[in-house]
């Protein structure tokens, strides 16, 4: 027996026995860890080796129910560098002791082979492999500590030096009060359906990644990752990531990153000083910031392409080496009451889609919001503050919706439009800046219930073969003129006032065309100039037009449906039909021929009646509601979309814009509240569309208050009748559920005159949209992938089972995801690779 009592007895049922190091001066039972360990296994019982001060060089196997404890007495170190020190087989707990190894690739220093192991308090340090004759030897990922095949590994208040941890397949762990630090391949990695829990732990100075996720799910907690070579957090391949109360600084390359429909949650998070991106999402991944910084990073805050995702909420950017908030072609972006301050530019939207809702973006250097190459936008309830420019929208395709937004202190133009993008502003305000509301080239300004006050220079200034088309819009103590037009402008302006300017309320170039209607201008220093004869002044007033209604001052909440809104004036006819706006679209829609026809007879009863108005003859009955019926994918939206912009183009809506809503947009939670938000989503769609799909799911039953979508129905009914003038509502779903649809109330048949049957696309049609959709994005197919295309429908539509224009489109994106999986390893691709899409990027 030993002098410390130690003596190789059961304690409740656990084989206890003490190691000493050789030279230690002091006796234990074993010399050795490996020998008490092949004591102990010979007892078939749990053993628990205490070990003293001292170092260990060998490496163990623990099989069984095993604790590795240290003495207390001194440091104890167990030391070897030919492979792996420790390898897990059982159940095993280490306490108190260093292990140290090499790492070697495919061989890391603790190994959970099977079973469980519970670090606590220990330290692991990667020490110097023996040279290898391996050259890529030091290329290679290596792990300090590894779980394979569904064991468990969890690290409680360790320090790990030197090399990653790594959880592998199906494997589980929680990391708690840990330093990873000074790793050459990474500070952790967790892939192939592990989960993983990290807390209160720091990741730094890794060379590589800190931490790396691919296929696995990990929680993460009040965790500092700081100084990371490369990113600070990678997701991929379908990861579920979160990251609350953390903080990421200091990564060589984007911040975090999330690609191949990873989802990675950042929630009460700090992220700065990043050498790249805050944020990256590309490849069909999801990145979510909610309660989040971005501070500093070295180039874009937040960055979103190829089908990625980010939502952000309640966040803030803050001095962007470049752009707060980009988004390209197919990427999207959704952010609700976020800042971006200091940047180069505030969200840059190219080819993608933007949802700005409450987004303020201040002290920027270039444009506030920029959109062009297509992109799509919706601005609302935002404010722009001391920007170059304000929102911006260039280039053919790209369209902006703005709300109840503010922008002041623009040092160029506050809004503007150019090179045939589309640009809607509905009760907004413009303060002070240089310039207000400007449209050139051949882009289309939209600007319904705005005030513009106070600009240095000209309030609207429109140009090139831009067209204006304004309603209730007031502009006020403009430095130069209130209105300026010049070459081939085209303005369309009702019932709005130019007045108290410090120049010309109006000055109107020779070439420009158009008319002003119930129009003010009074108050300015100057007499307005008017050279051109092809713009009409028409039925001026001397006061405020009644129909004016001004938002409140800046940033006030106030919404659309509380302006009162009137009924367009006759808009002047085009002497071509071909040339109203959205027309040529509408043609070029592929297949869809019958739909096109009707649409187009439609449009010709509109145009009639608006002509017959203009000479003084009654007008005839006709309801401009439609009922859109037919299978899914089949472009419903979309025609609703143009339909929108036609009757706009006409006159007879005063904006066109699209207002899309379902069963769960209408219907309460109990009854009467239903009306309430019928009659809500009804009064933002006034002066435009209210597209309502799947609308038939609003007369079926599911249980109690089953009554609830036919208290919608009534209320759209009556809402229908009330506002006749100012709006149209599409209803669409499949063609039998919506003639069961039509019969649930007496009034829907009588407002909904005609029907429009979708049919469902061919094989050709399909080969043709997924062609362009490839063209849209800039992508081109090989001649070999289109034929194979266009074969594979074909067999489709042999055996029936063709489907639609979204699984064209499902079919385009996988087309992306393996083109980019394919150029992954490329170094440096060119641009004819980049763009084309081939055989092999097909399923």
């Amino acid at each position: 027996m030993s002098s410390d009592g130690r003596d190789g007895q059961s304690s409740e049922n656990t084989y206890v026995v003490t190691v000493e190091a050789p030279g230690s001066g002091r006796t234990g039972h074993f010399a050795s860890i490996g020998e008490a360990l092949t004591a102990g296994s010979a007892r078939s019982r749990p053993i628990r080796v205490v070990i003293g001060p001292g170092t260990y060089r060998e490496a163990v196997k623990l099989r069984g129910q095993v604790e590795l404890v240290s003495a207390g007495e001194g440091p104890v170190e167990l030391a070897w560098t030919a492979g792996t020190a420790v390898e897990v087989l059982g159940s095993v707990r280490v306490t108190g002791i260093t292990i140290a190894g090499a790492a070697i690739k495919n061989l890391p220093t603790v190994l959970v082979s099977a079973g469980t192991l519970a670090l606590d308090h220990v330290k692991l340090r990667r020490d110097e492999a023996p040279a290898s004759k391996d050259p890529d030897a030091e290329t290679e990922v290596v792990n300090l500590a590894s779980a394979r095949s569904g064991s468990s590994m969890d690290l409680r208040d360790c320090h790990v030096s030197g090399a990653r941890v790594t959880y592998g397949e199906n494997t589980t762990g929680v990391v708690e009060r840990c330093v990873l630090t000074q790793a050459a391949y990474g500070g952790f990695a967790a892939m192939d359906g592990a989960n993983v829990r990290i807390l209160d732990t720091t990741i730094s100075a890794v060379s590589t990644v800190g931490m790396w996720i691919k296929h696995a799910t990990v929680a993460v907690e009040r965790t500092t990752i700081d100084g990371c070579g490369q990113n600070g957090v990678w997701a991929e391949a379908q990861a579920q990531v979160t990251l609350s109360d953390s903080t990421i600084r200091k990564c060589r390359y984007p911040s975090t990153i999330s690609t191949d429909r990873a989802n990675l949650s950042i929630v009460d998070c700090a992220i700065s000083e990043g050498a790249e991106e805050g944020a990256l999402v590309r490849t069909g991944g999801r990145i979510t910031l909610r309660r989040t910084t971005i501070d500093r990073p070295g180039n874009h805050g937040v960055y979103a392409e190829t089908m990625g995702v980010v939502t952000i909420e309640d966040s803030a950017i803050s001095q962007a080496g470049a752009t707060g908030i980009t988004v390209k072609p197919t990427g999207t972006v959704a952010a609700t009451n976020t800042r971006v301050d200091g940047a180069t530019a505030g969200a840059m939207v190219n080819g993608g889609t933007g949802t700005f809702t409450g987004l303020t973006v201040t002290d920027v250097v270039e444009a506030g919001v920029g959109v062009e190459g297509g992109g799509q936008v919706t601005f609302v309830g935002g404010t722009v503050r001391r920007c170059a420019g304000g929102i911006a929208a260039t280039d053919e395709g790209s369209q902006v919706v703005v709300r109840d937004a503010t922008v002041a202190d623009a040092q160029v133009a506050a809004m503007a439009v150019d090179s045939g993008a589309r640009l809607s502003v509905r009760h907004s305000t413009v303060e002070r800046g240089v310039l207000g509301l400007v449209a050139g080239g051949s882009g289309k300004l939209t600007v319904s219930d705005c005030t513009v006050t106070g600009t240095a220079r000209s309030g609207v200034f429109v140009s090139d073969e831009a067209l204006l088309t304004a309603q209730r819009l007031s502009v006020r103590s403009s430095g130069g003129a209130g209105l300026q037009a010049t070459d081939s402008a085209r303005l369309e302006v009702l019932d709005s006032e130019f007045v108290d300017g410090s120049a010309e309320g109006l000055r109107v170039d020779a070439g420009c065309t158009g008319r002003l209607l119930r129009c003010r201008v009074a108050g300015n220093a100057d007499e307005p100039v008017l050279r051109s004869r092809q713009v009409r002044i028409e039925e001026p007033v001397e006061t405020a037009p009644d129909q004016i209604q001004v938002p409140a001052g800046a940033g006030a909440d106030v919404r659309p449906s509380t302006v009162d809104r009137v009924r367009p004036a006759p808009s002047a006819m085009l002497d071509n039909m071909d040339e109203l706006d959205g027309l040529a679209e509408l043609t070029q829609l592929v297949g869809l021929e019958p739909v096109k026809a009707q649409v187009r007879t439609q449009i010709n009863l509109v145009r009639n009646a608006k002509q017959r108005e203009a000479v003084g003859l009654p007008v005839p009955p006709l309801s401009r509601h439609l009922v859109f019926s037919g299978p899914a994918g089949t472009g419903k939206t979309t025609v609703a979309r143009l339909y929108g912009r036609l009757l706009a183009a006409l006159g007879a809506l005063a904006t066109g814009e699209v207002i899309e809503a379902g069963r769960s947009d209408l219907v309460g939670q109990y009854l009467g509240a239903t009306a309430l938000k019928t009659k809500a989503v009804v009064e933002s769609a006034l002066g435009g569309v209210l597209f309502i799909d799947e609308a038939y799911t609003l007369a079926r039953t599911f249980g109690a208050n089953s009554d609830l979508g036919l208290e919608a129905i009534d209320e759209l009914v009556r809402l229908m009748e009330n506002h006749r003038d100012d709006l149209v509502v599409i209803v669409a779903g499949y063609t039998t559920e919506m003639t069961e649809f039509m019969d649930i109330n007496p009034g829907l048949r009588s407002r909904f005159s005609r029907t429009i049957e979708f049919p469902a696309y061919n094989a050709d049609d399909l080969a043709k949209i997924i062609e362009l959709q490839a063209k849209n994005h800039h992508y081109q197919w090989s001649d070999e992938a289109l034929a194979a295309i266009t074969q594979r429908f074909h067999r489709e539509q042999d055996a029936g089972t063709l489907g639609n224009a979204r699984d064209a489109r499902t079919l385009f994106e996988q087309a992306i995801e393996r083109q980019a999986a394919r150029l992954a390893n490329h170094p440096s691709p060119t641009s004819a690779q980049l763009i084309e899409l081939t055989v092999a990027d097909l399923s």
